[in-house]
């Protein structure tokens, strides 16, 4: 009778044990798992840095254009094409590290104000607060030649 107690106690451990470790995924759902781009990034545009952990040195905000020493460590894609170097004449790179959830949904949106020439770079990141696991993102998007430009980023994290 007492081993039946313990191999049942024993089971019934294990049990619980994995229903709360794997029982956050199904708890939390985020509106979609990704990212989300709109505003003034080129649209499906991709970028590729030349090895990762360019923004190390930058950990918290970077605009790439032709003058930026790592204009040439980074290339580009528009609609699946072939990655080619970016053309700062037409372009810039804004990039702003990111550490998330391994659940998360990442909606980026950039509006361009040419007349006063200013740049609001928002990032809004849905993710499941308790997830036990992380992931470091460079986070790199494509956009028109802002060159000269005052950028201002607004971060916004929501734990659901």
């Amino acid at each position: 009778m007492r081993g039946y107690f313990f191999k049942s106690l024993t089971g019934f451990s294990l049990i619980l044990l994995f229903s709360i470790l794997f029982s956050c995924g199904k708890k939390c759902n985020p509106e979609f798992v990704g990212t989300r781009d709109s505003g003034d990034i080129v649209a499906n545009s991709k970028i590729k840095p030349i090895s990762g952990g360019l923004l190390g040195n930058f950990p918290n905000k970077l605009t790439i254009n032709a003058a930026h020493p790592y204009s040439d460590k980074i290339s580009y894609s528009i609609n699946d094409s072939e990655f080619e170097p970016v053309d700062y004449n037409q372009y810039s790179v804004l990039a702003y590290p990111l550490t998330v959830n391994t659940c998360a949904g990442i909606e980026r949106e950039v509006t361009i104000d040419n007349t006063a020439q200013t740049v609001l770079y928002k990032i809004k990141i849905s993710q499941c607060g308790d997830s036990p696991e992380s992931v470091y993102l460079e986070n790199y998007v494509l956009v028109p030649n802002i060159d000269g430009y005052q950028v201002t980023r607004e971060v916004e994290y929501n734990n659901i």
